[in-house]
């Protein structure tokens, strides 16, 4: 059953012509998995969109309307995210806003075409939300495939040749695949060892004594939080010395406190800066808000935040007669989008918004290091 962590009536959006919008307030509809395998990084991701906009309605909302977000739970489930879109739907939400995992955001794309709902942050970097292009759909973050291929890439430059990777056998993990093997051909290395496996992750004591035998220098590791950190914990038990790489998905404090000392010296790629060094003001204001509130400031919740930034200069770009295809227009109006050093860049022809890629290190405090 979709628990909403917001409680308010519907009642005052027939104020307006467009669904999800009154004299008073915008609504925004999301569906994440609040229970299951990615709760953890999935509630980060809310608490540092849920403090933009409480900043933005703290200051009076935009042009007088306060952001709603309304959160349904689809427990990393799609059947369910699908139910939940319809429902969100059903209620009258404007837009849909960071919804997370590759299947689920596939699996409500129908609906967003059909109802022509905008998408604004999927939180997935497949490469199926880039091509085709899809006319209501915002990306934020970049392709899974250039985490990887920026992963590989660092590996090698630091003698590191002995690769391989263990991936989910599903969309999210396919395609991360894809990039894998495309840039082991670009550095001319075979890939050392490959294992997929399927959810739910059953077989985690075969695929690590499989692991522990490959004679990997690393090993890249792509799956849902929960998935990843059982193999980790298994193989690093079983004696596993390979270094170990995962990707922003995983980017997660709760998802390295569950590793303990398995965690250290991990390498995760990362979907959002680090530093406010070279006029990275973004960082600035969210440590400072993050503060003020007691929220961790980890790259999960950093990327809820400029989420929310993102949507909410959508909302002014598109004026106080707000309607949804005004919403588009405004957002792929070719004019960068500076949300404070990191830009977005929408056109008639991209969706891809931001391709900022880094690469961080878990220290021996368990903490990301960058």
């Amino acid at each position: 059953m979709a628990v909403s962590i917001l409680v308010f009536s519907f009642a005052s959006i027939g104020y307006a012509q467009e669904m999800g919008v009154s004299a008073q307030r915008i609504i925004l509809g999301q569906s994440m998995g609040l229970t299951g395998p990615i709760a953890s990084s999935a509630k980060e991701q809310i608490s540092g969109a849920k403090l933009y906009f409480d900043g933005v309605n703290k200051s009076g909302g935009i042009y007088g309307r306060k952001i709603e977000l309304v959160t349904l739970d689809d427990k990393f489930d799609a059947k369910q995210a699908v139910v939940n879109a319809n429902e969100l739907i059903d209620k009258g939400v404007f837009s849909f806003f960071l919804f997370r995992g590759t299947a689920i955001v596939e699996a409500v794309l129908p609906l967003v075409v059909d109802k022509r709902i905008p998408m604004v942050a999927p939180s997935t970097g497949a490469q199926s939300l880039h091509d085709p292009l899809n006319k209501w759909v915002f990306n934020v973050r970049p392709r899974f495939q250039q985490e990887v291929e920026k992963a590989v890439k660092h590996l090698h430059s630091i003698g590191v040749v002995r690769i391989g990777i263990l991936h989910a056998e599903d969309g999210f993990g396919k395609d991360a695949l894809t990039g894998f093997n495309r840039t082991m051909q670009e550095i001319k290395r075979k890939p050392q060892w490959m294992r997929g496996f399927k959810r739910p992750f059953t077989d985690v004591k075969e695929v690590t004594i499989d692991a522990v035998k490959s004679d990997s220098q690393a090993l890249v590791l792509i799956g849902a939080s929960g998935e990843i950190a059982s193999f980790i914990k298994s193989y690093r038990a079983s004696g596993g010395t390979s270094q170990l790489v995962t990707i922003s998905n995983n980017s997660s404090q709760s998802f390295l406190d569950g590793l303990g000392v398995y965690g250290r010296g991990m390498i995760i790629t990362q979907a959002v800066p680090s530093s406010p060094a070279r006029g990275m003001t973004i960082i600035t204001d969210f440590r400072n808000a993050a503060a003020s509130e007691k929220i961790p400031t980890t790259p999960a919740a950093l990327e809820g935040f400029i989420a929310a930034k993102l949507m909410c200069e959508g909302l002014r770009r598109a004026g106080v007669a707000l309607t949804r295809d005004k919403f588009v227009s405004a957002l792929e109006s070719g004019m960068p989008i500076d949300l404070g050093g990191i830009r977005m860049n929408y056109s008639s022809k991209s969706r891809t918004g931001s391709e900022y890629v880094d690469i961080t290190i878990v220290g021996v405090d368990g903490k990301v290091i960058y």
